[in-house]
Order: structure tokens, then sequence, then C-alpha cells
């Protein structure tokens, strides 16, 4: 009897080790498992942590790239834009400069045996450029062309001088063609330095004046100084007197004043007249 009773103990107490053990087995073995899941999902989401900060620099990079290249495309357009303004700008003052440079400043041109001196205005005379053309030495307006001299002479040698260009006195019939006589005198730096300008205008019989170049008589425009023409006797040229702010005044036609010559456009120099 007591030995069945210790087989029973034996028996009872293997089978409780033996639970005791499953229990412990399975425990660890559950420990394990949630060890290597968790394990596994930490794994996971670093990769994923991982895949997303890889994705996030590489956009940022992206967009880097994208704005420096926008802003670099911006920037060389911007100096594109600019050169090309500076260029034209520059275009536009050379040629300006180089307009003015055939308009100012010719004081050793020879024609005959006259040393002549000259300057105009290139914007005014650009602006009445058409029809028959000038040659360079003179200005167009309307259907015209007109040289401004400075040299003082005589009316007599100041007549010659137009003569041997082409051209003679200039003859002013209308309010257009004084305004721009006016205008281009103004504009001369020379012009105050002179007396004034002759014309063409003498009187050829007393009190009566006429416009040598075209031989038609002085009447149907007009624009003396008040109280002007005032002597009949010994004044028979008429000149634009600079201190009568270049309205019309007789004077005497041996002094050496400024002188204003006048041809058709497209007239051509005399032979004997030499550029």
């Amino acid at each position: 009897m007591l030995c069945v009773v210790v087989v029973v103990v034996i028996v009872v107490v293997v089978g409780v080790v033996v639970v005791v053990g499953l229990v412990v087995v399975v425990g660890v073995v559950v420990v394990v498992g949630l060890v290597v899941v968790v394990g596994v999902v930490v794994v996971v989401v670093g990769v994923v942590v991982v895949v997303v900060g890889v994705v996030v620099v590489v956009g940022v990079v992206v967009v880097v790239i994208v704005v420096v290249v926008v802003v670099g495309v911006v920037v060389v357009g911007v100096v594109v834009v600019v050169g090309v303004v500076v260029v034209v700008v520059g275009v536009v003052v050379v040629v300006e400069l180089n307009q003015k440079s055939r308009c100012f400043g010719f004081t050793g041109e020879r024609y005959d045996t006259w040393e002549l001196r000259f300057a105009v205005d290139c914007r005014s005379a650009q602006s009445v450029r058409g029809g028959r053309s000038c040659d360079s030495r003179f200005i167009q307006f309307d259907k015209n062309c007109y040289f401004f001299g400075t040299i003082k002479k005589s009316w007599d040698a100041a007549r010659q001088e137009c003569q041997n260009l082409g051209a003679d006195l200039v003859a002013i019939e209308t309010y257009a063609e004084d305004n721009f006589i006016y205008n281009q005198i103004l504009s001369m730096s020379t012009s105050s330095q002179l007396l004034g300008y002759w014309t063409s205008g003498l009187m050829v019989h007393r009190g009566r004046w006429e416009w040598q170049s075209t031989s038609r008589s002085i009447n149907s425009y007009t624009r003396w100084y008040p109280g002007q023409p005032d002597n009949p006797v010994t004044q028979h040229c008429l000149n634009l007197y600079t201190k009568f702010s270049f309205y019309w005044d007789d004077f005497y036609c041996s002094n050496e004043l400024g002188f204003i010559c006048e041809k058709a456009g497209g007239t051509p120099p005399n032979s004997d007249s030499v550029s």
C-alpha cells in the first residue's frame, strides 16, 4: 500500500514538474516570440522612417534644385534683358553722338579758299528730312536745304560763298520757314557772337525790298522788327539781327555778319567749290 502511495506521489510530482516545465517553456517561447515580433515591428518602423526620411530629403533637394534653377533662369533672363537694354541704349547713344559729330564742330572744312565753320541742330534736321535729300553740309526743311555760315562776311561775299556751294542767300517767304531758321539759329552756340545773319533781301528802290535769290518782292510775308527798316539811304541789306532777337533789320551791306544759304533739295555744289 505504501508503495502505491509513493508511486502516485512520484507520478504527481513528475507531472507537476512536467507541467511547470511546459508552462515555463511556453512562457519562454511566448516571450521570445513577442520580442521577435516587437523587434520586427521596430525594424519595419525604422525602415519606414528611414525611407520617409530619404524621400523627404530627396524632395527637399529636388525643391532646392528647382528653386535654384528657376532663380538662375530668372537672373539670367534679367541679365539678358538688362544687357539688351544696355546694348540698345549704347547703340542709340553712339548713333546720336555720331550724328551730332557730323553736325557740330565742323571747324576745318574748306570750300574753295574759305574756311567755313558752322553748327546745326541734328535733331531738328532729322525731324524734317524727307523728299529730296541734302548733302552733309546742309539741313533740310520742307524741300529746301539750308547752310548756316558763321564766318563773318559782307553781304556780297556771303552771297558769293553761297553760290560756291550751289546755293544762294536765303529768301524767307513763309512763317514756317522763318520759324525753322529762327530755331536753328537759337540752337547754335556761335549765334550770340555774331551781329546777325545775312539773307538775300535787298532794297532795290527806296522803300522797295526784294529777295535777290528769287527776284520776288518782299511783301507776302515779313517779320521786321518794330520801327524797321529805318535807314533807306545807307542800309540796304536785310539781316536777322541778334540784338532784335533775330527779327528782320536793314543794315549796312559792307558790315560782316554770319549768313544763311538756301538751295533746292538735291542741288549739287558748283564745280569750283572744293569739298
